[in-house]
């Protein structure tokens, strides 16, 4: 294998890893094997959705990966819990430890008083239910209901909004009234926002609830929006 300072420079496209809707397609641009830049694809080729640029989230990727408080080796924890001390130790002693905790446990209080408290993460083929999950059903430990995050963004969802369909990106132009409820797209939904452009430029009008348009968070998009919640009755009575 060749030392990383001969690699090289090079652009990889690749695809984000994370768990959403918009599955960008990514040019990832590699030095001498360190990754030194991360940007959204500029062709239609392998996703029509990105059109050459990212969130900040995955844009700076490469900051965590290199920062300096990653951690990179398994640390064993000292004393009582709070007191921050911790000692180093081999990947091989922390998980011969693990594994000593979990056989006591299982031997003398049963499997099910083991809990795995894990959900889905990004959701990939080779970090959701492969080994782990072969491992906890071997053992017989108790079984999360995998309703961590899902469970209660979903009762806020029906209980706000009823049982709704989505919509896709590429029906938005072809809308002529669309409301921004409780949503920020310029912050939270970037490639969202090219296609509303859209549909205003077509003539729909865009209508965003009056909390988002006066939280902070939310200035970028309400200086893009044409009415707020206070207009809601005055467009329900025009029909």
């Amino acid at each position: 294998m060749r030392e990383p300072e001969s690699w090289g420079h090079s652009t990889v496209r690749t695809a984000c890893p994370l768990d959403c809707p918009d599955a960008c397609a990514v040019d990832v641009t590699v030095k001498q094997g360190r990754v030194v830049k991360i940007d959204g694809a500029d062709d239609d080729k392998d996703n029509a959705v990105t059109r050459g640029f990212i969130c900040g989230k995955v844009r700076r990727f490469a900051d965590r990966v290199y920062g300096e408080d990653r951690l990179l080796y398994p640390a064993v924890r000292q004393g009582a819990k709070g007191q921050g001390t911790f000692s180093r130790v081999t990947w091989d002693e922390a998980l011969d430890l693990i594994a000593r905790r979990m056989i006591t446990i299982r031997d003398s209080k049963g499997a099910e008083a083991i809990l795995p408290f894990c959900y889905g993460g990004s959701n990939g083929l080779l970090t959701q239910d492969t080994n782990d999950a072969s491992l906890f059903r071997g053992l017989g430990t108790s079984r999360l209901a995998r309703t961590v995050c899902a469970a209660p963004t979903g009762a806020a969802n029906m209980g706000l909004y009823g049982k709704m369909a989505g919509v896709t990106y590429l029906d938005y132009p072809h809308a002529r009234l669309i409301v921004l409820w409780g949503v920020n797209p310029a912050a939270s939904g970037i490639h969202l926002v090219p296609y509303l452009k859209e549909a205003q430029k077509a003539g729909a009008t865009t209508l965003r609830e009056i909390a988002a348009a006066l939280n902070a968070r939310g200035v970028a998009t309400a200086r893009g929006g044409q009415w707020h919640a206070k207009s809601v009755s005055n467009i329900l009575e025009r029909g």
